[in-house]
Formats: C-alpha cells, sequence, structure tokens
C-alpha cells in the first residue's frame, strides 16, 4: 500500500474576507484551498519556485468544498490537501 500524501493546515478567516453579515464570501473559500497547496508543498519540501524551474507541471484537477456550516470573522477553517497521481 503506497502511503498517502496529505497536509492539514488551519486558516483563521481575515476580516477582509467576510461580508457585511460579518459571514465568509462563498468565493474565498477558493484562496482558503490554495492556502493549503501551499501548505502541503511546504511540508513535503516542494517550493513553487522549485515546480516552475524544473519544468513541473501541478496542476488543480479537482477541488471539493462541504459546506457544512457558515463561517465568520475570527473563525478558522480546516484544509485537507492530497496529493493524488493522476
Amino acid at each position: 500500500m503506497t502511503k498517502k500524501l496529505i497536509d492539514i493546515t488551519e486558516v483563521k478567516v481575515r476580516f477582509g474576507e467576510v461580508d457585511s453579515m460579518s459571514i465568509v464570501w462563498h468565493g474565498n473559500y477558493v484562496k482558503y484551498l490554495e492556502e493549503g497547496r501551499e501548505s502541503f508543498g511546504q511540508r513535503f519540501g516542494i517550493s513553487y519556485l522549485e515546480i516552475y524551474a524544473n519544468d513541473v507541471m501541478a496542476p488543480v484537477v479537482n477541488m471539493n468544498i462541504d459546506y457544512k456550516k457558515q463561517v465568520a470573522y475570527g473563525d478558522s477553517v480546516i484544509v485537507e490537501t492530497e496529493y493524488i497521481n493522476t
């Protein structure tokens, strides 16, 4: 069995990411996923600059967001990033 490459990171909601009701605007969730992707790279020693310098392509081919409850200013979200060889 192959070991899964997974990173779990916590992202705190910042003031500029919420609407007038202090709830995260839905489009900002993609930013949180990108933070997870960057954290994944740091954890496994893969920086963006190294990827580009070595002509490696690492496109995002799938993104899933399960909206379980609203997230507000000051809350934290947990982002799980997993490498899947495609």
